[in-house]
C-alpha cells in the first residue's frame, strides 16, 4: 500500500480484475507487470508496462486486467466541490460592489 491517502496499490493477475465506474480524472499506473485497460464501448484498448500511466478522461466504465502477476496503482483525482456561477462571480467582484453587480444573476 502507498502512503498517499488518495492512491491505492491493487495486485492483479489473470483471475483478478478492477472495475472503475465514474472515475473521471483517476490515474491508473502500472507499478510492475503488464496491465490491459479497456473501456465500455470503445475499440481502443491500452496496454501499460511498468512505469506507464493512463488517465481516465470521462465517466465510461473502465476495466483493468493483467496478463500475469501485476501491481496497479490507482490515484483518484483531487476532490473539490464545484462552485456555482454565483460563487464564482463573487470571487471576482469586490464586496462593496457585489449587490449591484450580482443583481442580474438572480440574487
Amino acid at each position: 500500500m502507498t502512503a498517499d491517502p488518495d492512491a491505492a496499490d491493487v495486485p492483479l493477475d489473470k483471475t483478478l480484475f478492477l472495475r472503475l465506474k465514474n472515475a473521471t480524472g483517476t490515474t491508473i499506473s502500472c507499478v510492475n507487470g503488464t496491465l490491459w485497460i479497456t473501456r465500455d464501448g470503445c475499440l481502443d484498448d491500452t496496454l501499460l508496462t511498468a512505469g506507464e500511466s493512463y488517465r481516465v478522461e470521462d465517466s465510461i466504465r473502465v476495466i483493468v486486467t493483467a496478463f500475469g502477476a501485476s501491481l496497479a496503482r490507482v490515484s483518484r483525482a483531487a476532490r473539490h466541490r464545484p462552485r456555482t456561477l454565483l460563487a464564482l462571480a463573487r470571487l471576482a467582484i469586490p464586496p462593496s460592489r457585489e449587490r449591484g453587480a450580482l443583481a442580474h444573476l438572480g440574487r
